[in-house]
């Protein structure tokens, strides 16, 4: 059943009481009910009594029958001031189709359309296509300025008003349509949504706005951006306010990615970038500006963060800093990077001085045995040099031919150098006495806190009345080695 409104739809009735309509048929020019509503249907109806003074206003049911009725489903008005259906006198009545005052859509003497409803969500405003196809009906704003349009001009507008609890109606929210570039062939627009600040002030929240040439639409805060797409480069870069996610393609040599400046403005803005290709350069992330301690670090100490593997990846965010005002800092919220390791394996074999610490030397670190991630293997110092502060697990082994003299020995142990202290520790010495086998082994491992440029190194010292080799067999089990693994989770 549906609401059909139609012109010039006019019947007699002799019908009497307040009951159905019985219809007499169509005054000469005009339709019947029946054939312009619709059976079923219902439509604004008036009735006109025959005395001449009695009338009524409502909703009525079209039936198509023998004879055509109206039922007075919903009185609106009458005569009588109320909303009950009239009893209708004796004689020849007036039945025609209406257009109620009390349903009118009109503008107001303020050129205003308004839509008043006692009944709980209503108004409804619905916009209804009944074509079979994939396209439908939509809310169209026109500013036809009547002159040259500009930028920022806006489109269009959707309020939200609503009571606060005094019961002052109050705008609490707002969607805009404006024009961002109004020049002619290279016109962009976009749409804000506001909301009701906590003292009521309603401010752009959200704006989604056209950007420059092959941009695409840019998504803002109003404390940062969201943005939009992302962005991959091959060279030194300096992030966009309309950057969010970067991928790095070093093509074996470094680069370095400038961070904008950590300011109140930009709170809340978040960069994600990632190290994409198997190269060996590295990507260096650093603030605008830093002093390695203040405004505009890196987790309010450091002054870099470095992507060392392929698939290493880092989101910062700019937020306060944990001191005061003006110290903003980027914050590291995540990050994906593998653990930094590194392995060197002897290949050539090593005389071992008696009864001196020697230290393992590694010439050719070339084997599928011998890597590095992340970690530093240096063959011409023979030690692995941290690139990455955490907590490591260190160690390494050797092999000595030669034996046979249960009162001779070898240990074996581990050199750390502190580069920011300047010191060295020395940790790990395990040591094995002669069992009278041709060969002695002996390895060691323990966990240390390392830092940026910390460094290990692995000694040998044995107490045989000669100098001896270091045992480089066929295949890894057996030769020297030294390693370094970052702990990580």
């Amino acid at each position: 059943m549906a609401l059909v409104v139609k012109d010039r739809v006019k019947e007699t009735t002799t019908t009497e009481d307040a009951g159905i309509i019985s219809l007499g048929g169509a005054v000469a020019g005009f339709q019947t009910f029946a054939a312009a509503i619709g059976n079923g249907n219902t439509t604004f109806y008036a009735i006109e009594d025959a005395d001449g003074s009695a009338w009524e206003v409502g909703i009525g049911t079209i039936a198509d029958a023998s004879p055509d009725t109206l039922t007075r489903t919903t009185v609106l008005a009458n005569s009588a001031g109320n909303t009950s259906a009239i009893d209708l006198s004796t004689g020849t009545h007036t039945v025609f189709a209406t257009y109620p005052a009390g349903k009118a859509v009109f503008l107001d003497a303020n050129n205003d359309l308004l839509l008043t409803s006692a009944t709980a969500s209503k108004p409804v405003l619905t916009i209804q296509n009944t074509n079979n196809g994939a396209t439908s009906g939509y809310l169209k704003f026109v500013n036809d300025k009547g002159g040259a349009g500009a930028n920022n001009d806006v489109a269009g507008t959707i309020t939200f008003y609503n009571d606060d609890d005094a019961q002052t109606n109050m705008e609490f929210a707002r969607i805009e349509g404006y024009v961002v570039d109004a020049t002619n062939g290279t016109e962009r627009g976009g749409l804000k949504l506001y909301g009701a600040e906590y003292d009521g002030t309603v401010t752009a929240g959200l704006t989604l706005a056209g950007g420059a040439e092959n941009d695409g639409l840019t998504l803002t805060t109003n404390s940062g951006i969201v943005r939009k797409v992302a962005t991959k480069v091959d060279t030194a870069y300096t992030m966009t306010a309309t950057d969010h996610i970067v991928f790095v393609d070093t093509t074996d040599a470094n680069r370095v990615i400038t961070l904008p400046t950590a300011s109140a403005d930009n709170i809340g803005q978040e960069y994600t970038i990632k190290k994409i290709d198997g190269g060996t350069g590295v990507v260096n992330i650093v603030p605008a500006t830093t002093s390695g301690y203040g405004p505009d670090d890196i987790d309010q100490y450091n002054a870099q963060f470095v992507l060392y593997a392929q698939h290493d990846s880092v989101t910062f965010v700019c937020g306060p800093g944990d001191t005061t005002a003006g110290e903003e800092q980027w914050w590291i919220i995540s990050e994906k990077t593998q653990p930094h390791c590194a392995q060197m394996v002897q290949e050539v074999a090593q005389s071992i001085t008696k009864d001196s610490d020697v230290k393992l030397d590694f010439p050719a670190v070339s084997g599928l045995e011998s890597f590095a991630i992340g970690c530093t293997a240096d063959a011409s110092n023979n030690r692995i040099t941290i690139t990455r502060p955490g907590q490591y697990m260190i160690g390494g082994g050797a092999t000595i031919v030669g034996g046979g003299d249960s009162t001779k020995y070898m240990h074996i142990k581990m050199k750390i150098y502190d580069n920011s202290a300047g010191a060295t520790t020395w940790l790990g010495r395990t040591r094995s006495a002669s069992n009278f086998d041709a060969n002695q082994a002996q390895t060691t491992a323990c966990l240390m806190d390392l830092a940026i440029d910390d460094y290990v190194e692995v000694y040998v010292h044995h107490n045989y009345s000669s100098n001896k080799n270091t045992l480089v067999g066929t295949d890894a089990s057996s030769r020297p080695f030294l390693f370094a693994s970052e702990i990580k989770s």
